[in-house]
């Protein structure tokens, strides 16, 4: 046996032993270059491995350790390259003189002279190289050339035992994982939490630098970023993509995996300048494509591209993946409907409530107290505040008619402490006072206060009525939409505004705030709003019904009774004129002589002429009675002019101020500084107020107070009101409806018709009306109302300066 034979057959001995050892690919890999290069008498020998198309120095005995895995060839570049291509063994003498020779410089290899490489074959494909190199000049025998080719094969064996032995542990590594995704999957239905916990582990199975996960939305036909992992932020929230847009809508559309060794493709991930590798794979579950899924750049052992193995592996993570996906949005969908049935019975539970608390009552200041009571409780619709207007069709304004809410946080905090335990406005409405006037609260005034003419750009209130649909204005200040000044006015930057609608028309609107725990206010709030506002518009027609049968049943009644009285008032006029026309002249004869007969008196009949005095003043008293009988009977009509009511209640003072004063009286004016214009007849104003003032100094005789306010009200239509209140006791309840009767009176003197003439003044004569609050034991109030002026009187004129 030749000496090559016998280093053969010894390094072919160890190569066995080598084959049959338990450790990596790379360790057994240096000892066959190590066992190689000392029993062939070599200087160099280096194994290439095909790698992606490229020859890679994986192990090297006598070359720079640092090249390997660094250094690498393209197939068919160099001695090395040319060998695997042709699949045949290269040997020369002098391989630096070889022109296929290709240098490497990182090896060293420039101080190596001879060289001889053979193809690492398997299975007739070649996996790589084997090479042996000489510092000096060397020939190589056919032996040594069939000894590499020898150790070549016994390599091969190696590399297809490392290659099966590494194959099926990724493969048991990838089915671990695999059932490990699975378990991780099944274990929620969290939507949010399953697709963060597909991203890390997919990202943990293939090593990848990051993942992106996206969801088709079925609304907008968008995939979505609905989770990333090891992404930048500015990545990880990327805009969406339509279907067929970028990588991941490619891969959308065409239902198949894309892999991509330079992403620079995607301009989404290649302006950040991260990323090198995609492989992205479609989710899809019972033929519908739910999203994708991508991973970016390999790391790991081997870093780089995907490859075939890779895509396989997410494919199959993707068919599992996608299946999770489908039952937690199918939970998550089941969620939503069972929560969006909860609050659909929880809103048609609290709408029964306020309807049935609205339908206690027909009066409509009570309902509009229900309704906007039903929008800010807490067991309601749980708004801070609310305003409610109604709308005037003929006008065409909206007018603000009552405000609930706290006047600010304090006062707010106190009265959810207050009411926290009513839950509903049923319950409220059960333990509130029916018959009590509610007090005018800061919002109320400041809801009347607030006058909008409806048309298009007088703001979002007047739309609210024009348009017939509601309105959320989350930024007043920056909304074109709102007027500034009744943003302004009503203190908030966010509210929403509801048409209150009836038989399509539009009644009025609701406007509310959350002012005091600032919570935003929702579509959601805004549709149940709506829908609120719709319940409330009925019930406000349906009131607004009722409240003009029960007026016209009054008026029917008051007009019966006009009628009745005015019947009644002729035959008493008529009677009292011919009575007091029979009386008249008798009566002025005996008045006459009676004066005569005092004139012709001499002073010292004392007696005689007392009772001549008597006479006289008797007389007068009935001439009084006959006059106010004449004048009730005549009824004359009024000279209506412009005039101002606070200067004629002025004149009416100065009649009484003497009688006060002797009396003890207190008289207290609260009148305004500037005019307060009426169309009246100032004769017969000043009679009918001195007529209220005449009774009150009487009822009071001494020491009372007497009180009269002068002022003018917006609502329900612009009017002057004058208040007479005085501290004489009160009227007897059972004269009451008495009072205002012709020669109705209960004092020892006097004709009964003072308040007649009164009232007929103001009520007959002025459209106005006369209203009385009695208070027994305390005193009256007489209350006049009467039409304002909507002008004012022109100035007199004056003559021109000399």
């Amino acid at each position: 046996m030749s000496q090559v034979e016998t280093a053969g057959a010894e390094i072919l001995s160890e190569i066995v032993r080598i084959v049959n050892a338990t450790t990596d690919l790379e360790e057994r890999l240096r000892q066959i270059v190590d066992l190689t290069a000392h029993r062939m008498g070599q200087d160099v020998c280096s194994i290439f491995l095909l790698e992606d198309g490229r020859l890679v120095l994986r192990a090297s005995q006598g070359l720079n350790p640092e090249s390997v895995g660094r250094v690498s060839l393209f197939l068919g570049e160099g001695l090395v390259g040319w060998a695997c291509v042709h699949r045949v063994p290269v040997a020369v003498d002098n391989a630096q003189a070889d022109p296929r020779f290709k240098y490497l410089g990182a090896t060293g290899e420039e101080r190596f002279q001879s060289l001889l490489t053979v193809p690492i074959l398997l299975q007739g494909e070649c996996i790589g190289a084997l090479v042996v190199q000489t510092l000096s000049p060397s020939s190589y025998t056919s032996d040594k050339i069939e000894l590499l080719t020898t150790i070549a094969s016994a390599v091969s064996g190696v590399i297809r035992t490392a290659q099966l032995y590494k194959n099926s542990q990724e493969q048991l590594a990838a089915l671990t994982a695999i059932s490990e995704i699975s378990r991780a999957l099944i274990s929620t239905l969290d939507l949010d939490r399953l697709l963060n916990l597909i991203v890390e582990k997919s990202v943990n199975l293939l090593k990848a630098r990051g993942a992106i996960l996206r969801l088709l939305n079925p609304e907008t036909q968008t995939l979505e970023i609905r989770a990333s992992y090891g992404l930048p932020p500015d990545v990880a929230r990327s805009r969406a993509l339509a279907f067929g847009e970028g990588i991941a809508g490619r891969v959308a559309v065409d239902r198949r995996p894309v892999r991509i060794d330079d992403a620079s493709h995607d301009p989404l991930v290649a302006a950040t300048g991260l990323f090198k590798s995609i492989l992205c794979v479609p989710l899809v579950s019972k033929n519908q494509v739910l999203g994708t899924l991508a991973l970016y750049d390999r790391g790991g052992d081997l870093p780089g591209p995907f490859n075939e193995r890779d895509e396989h592996l997410l494919v199959t993570v993707g068919e599992h993946v996608a299946i999770a996906v489908e039952n937690a949005l199918a939970h998550e969908r089941s969620e939503a409907l069972a929560e969006e049935s909860q609050r659909r019975l929880m809103e048609l539970s609290i709408l029964y409530d306020i309807g049935q608390a609205m339908s206690t009552t027909v009066d409509l200041n009570r309902l509009l107290q229900i309704i906007l009571t039903g929008v800010t409780i807490g067991g309601g619709l749980g708004f801070n505040r609310a305003m409610l207007f109604l709308y005037d069709d003929r006008a065409r304004t909206l007018e603000g008619v009552l405000g609930v809410g706290p006047r600010d946080a304090e006062e707010a905090w106190s009265i959810w402490q207050r009411i926290s335990h009513v839950r509903t406005v049923d319950e409220w409405a059960k333990t509130t006072d029916r018959t009590a006037e509610p007090e005018e609260s800061a919002l109320t005034k400041l809801a009347r206060s607030i006058r909008i003419k409806v048309v298009p750009d007088a703001g979002v209130l007047a739309r609210t009525v024009l348009e017939a649909v509601p309105f959320n204005i989350p930024d007043a200040l920056n909304d074109p939409r709102t007027n500034p000044e009744l943003a302004a006015r009503l203190g908030t930057n966010a509210f929403a505004t509801v048409p209150l609608i009836a038989k399509d028309r539009v009644m009025g609107a609701i406007l509310v705030d959350n002012l005091f725990n600032r919570r935003p206010i929702t579509e959601d709030d805004v549709r149940f709003l709506t829908l609120f506002a719709h319940q409330a518009g009925r019930a406000i027609e349906n009131a607004q019904a009722v409240a003009g049968l029960d007026a016209a049943r009054k008026s029917l009644l008051e007009l019966q009774d006009r009628l009745i009285q005015t019947e009644k008032m002729a035959a008493l006029g008529e009677m009292a004129a011919s009575i007091a026309h029979e009386i008249r002249n008798p009566l002025a004869v005996v008045g006459g002589f009676a004066r005569r007969l005092m004139a012709r008196l001499p002073e010292a009949m004392t007696a005689e002429r007392h009772y001549g005095e008597i006479i006289v003043k008797e007389v007068k008293r009935l001439e009084k009675i006959l006059e106010e009988v004449l004048v009730f009977s005549r009824d004359a009509r009024p000279d209506l002019v412009v005039c101002d009511i606070a200067s004629l209640v002025n004149e009416v003072l100065s009649f009484i101020e003497d009688d006060c004063r002797e009396n003890g009286i207190g008289l207290i004016a609260d009148l305004p500084p500037e005019p307060v214009y009426t169309l009246a007849d100032p004769a017969q104003v000043k009679q009918a107020l001195l007529n209220l003032f005449t009774n009150a100094v009487q009822a009071i005789r001494r020491g009372g107070e007497i009180t009269v306010h002068l002022r003018r009200t917006p609502f329900p239509e612009e009017r002057i009101s004058i208040e007479i209140a005085d501290t004489g006791g009160g009227i007897p309840g059972d004269i009451m409806a008495n009072i205002f009767n012709p020669f109705f009176t209960t004092k020892a003197t006097g004709t009964g018709l003072g308040l007649a003439i009164t009232r007929r003044i103001v009520v007959d004569h002025h459209k106005g009306e006369i209203e009385v609050v009695n208070r027994p034991g305390e005193g009256a109030t007489f209350r006049i109302h009467l039409p304002a002026a909507t002008v004012c009187p022109l100035p007199e004129a004056k003559e021109d300066a000399p």
